[in-house]
């Protein structure tokens, strides 16, 4: 059984570009002082995000919650072991990283998830994988509204 306190505040990490930025978070290449690179999700929730967030997992977002922000990262591990294990054809090359855990991020008042970074592009989906989530993300849109 994983450890739950994943805390590392302690990390001293020095962002070295955007990986890529959504509606509710930006993911940032990060290095530690041993050169040790890492993926940083910073989570800046909106008050739409934060409501389909809540809709979606029944939970407050893990910006500003600690025992959400540890559900994410005990979450993330196990989605990790299943897609590797479901998913990879040669089990030594993960599909999705690891997550390290989780500290305060003092700046910009919310916490950041730490994962490992794993080297290579991220997912492309196909066209139908696109027009599915397009079609999930309108009827969801106008059931809120």
């Amino acid at each position: 059984m994983q450890n739950i306190d994943n805390r590392v505040d302690d990390l001293e990490l020095t962002r070295v570009r955007t990986l890529g930025s959504g509606h509710s978070a930006t993911v940032y290449l990060s290095i530690d002082k041993d050169q040790k690179l890492y993926a940083e999700k910073v989570r800046q929730s909106s008050g739409f995000s934060q409501l389909v967030y809540a809709l979606s997992f029944q939970a407050p977002t893990p910006d500003r919650n600690e025992h959400a922000v540890k559900s994410a990262v005990l979450t993330r591990n196990l989605l990790t072991e299943l897609t590797n294990n479901w998913n990879s054809e040669d089990r030594r090359i993960p599909l999705m990283a690891d997550a390290i855990g989780y500290k305060w991020n003092h700046e910009e008042k919310t916490y950041s998830l730490i994962t490992e970074f794993i080297q290579g592009r991220g997912p492309k989906p196909n066209t139908d994988e696109i027009d599915i989530l397009m079609d999930c993300m309108d009827a969801l849109q106008e059931n809120l509204f």
